[in-house]
C-alpha cells in the first residue's frame, strides 16, 4: 500500500514539473533511485526543493518519511510549515505507515502554526475552543482563530463570528459578529455563516447593519488588517 501511494505521488510529480526541464530532470532521477532501492538519496535530492518550498518535493518527502523503511533517516522539522502540518494530521489520526500518536500530531500541528501555516493556526484554535487535548480557553481559541483568519481562512473567519456573538474570549459585539459571518460566507465557510448573519440582521437595526456590511467591505479590502481589531 505505502509502495503504491509513493508511486502514485512520483507520477504526480513529474506530472506537474513537466513545464520545467530541470525540475523534471531532478524528479526523473529521484523516481529512478525510489524504484532502485536508494531511499535516502530521494531525500537527499528532494530536500532542497521542500525546503524552498515546493510543495509536490514537501509531498514526497512526508511520504517517503512516514513509510518508515529500514536505514531511512529523517525528520519533517527541516520541511516547511505545510509539510509539519501534515505531519502532524498524518500522527493525530494514524494509518498510511504512521502509528496514532495523538500528543506528537498536536506537537507538530504547533509547530506549523507558530510558522504562520493557517490550516494549522485554526486546528489549534479548534482545540482550544473545544477543549480537545489542552485545557478549553476561548481567549486563546481567537488568539489562533485570528491569525488564521487574517490569512483569509474562512472557518476560522466563522469562529471569530462565534467570539463575538457569544462573547466567547472577545466582547460581545453583534456588529462584529455579523461582520465576521458576513466575510465567512462569503469565503465559502464550511459552516452555517449566512444563516447566523441573517439571524444577527433580525435583532440589529438598519444602522448598525450598514455598519457591518461596510466594516465587512473594508476588512475584505485591506486583505484582513481594518477589521475592528480589539
Amino acid at each position: 500500500m505505502k509502495y503504491t501511494l509513493i508511486v502514485t505521488a512520483f507520477a504526480a510529480a513529474l506530472q506537474i514539473s513537466a513545464a520545467s526541464d530541470v525540475v523534471a530532470q531532478d524528479y526523473t532521477k529521484a523516481y529512478g533511485d525510489f524504484f532502485a532501492g536508494d531511499f535516502q538519496t530521494v531525500l537527499d535530492e528532494m530536500r532542497p526543493f521542500a525546503e524552498q518550498g515546493d510543495v509536490t518535493a514537501q509531498y514526497l518527502i512526508d511520504k517517503v518519511c512516514r513509510a518508515e523503511w529500514e536505514g531511512i533517516k529523517c525528520q519533517p522539522i527541516s520541511l516547511s510549515p505545510y509539510g509539519q502540518y501534515n505531519y502532524g494530521q498524518s500522527l493525530a489520526r494514524g494509518g498510511d505507515g504512521v502509528l496514532q500518536d495523538e500528543a506528537a500530531g498536536r506537537k507538530w500541528i504547533l509547530l506549523s502554526a507558530g510558522r504562520g501555516h493557517a490550516q494549522a493556526q485554526y486546528k489549534i484554535g479548534t482545540s482550544y475552543y473545544f477543549g480537545d487535548g489542552v485545557s478549553e480557553d476561548y481567549t486563546e481559541a481567537m488568539r489562533w482563530f485570528r491569525l488564521a483568519a487574517e490569512q483569509g481562512s474562512a472557518d476560522a473567519q466563522y469562529y471569530l463570528g462565534s467570539g463575538y456573538f457569544a462573547g466567547q474570549g472577545l466582547r460581545s459585539d453583534r456588529v462584529l459578529a455579523h461582520m465576521w459571518s458576513n466575510i465567512a460566507d462569503a469565503n465559502g465557510s464550511s459552516y452555517p455563516a449566512g444563516s447566523r448573519r441573517d439571524i444577527l440582521a433580525d435583532g440589529m437595526s438598519s444602522d448598525q447593519i450598514l455598519e457591518a456590511v461596510t466594516a465587512a467591505k473594508i476588512c475584505m479590502d485591506t486583505n484582513y488588517v481594518s477589521c475592528g481589531w480589539q
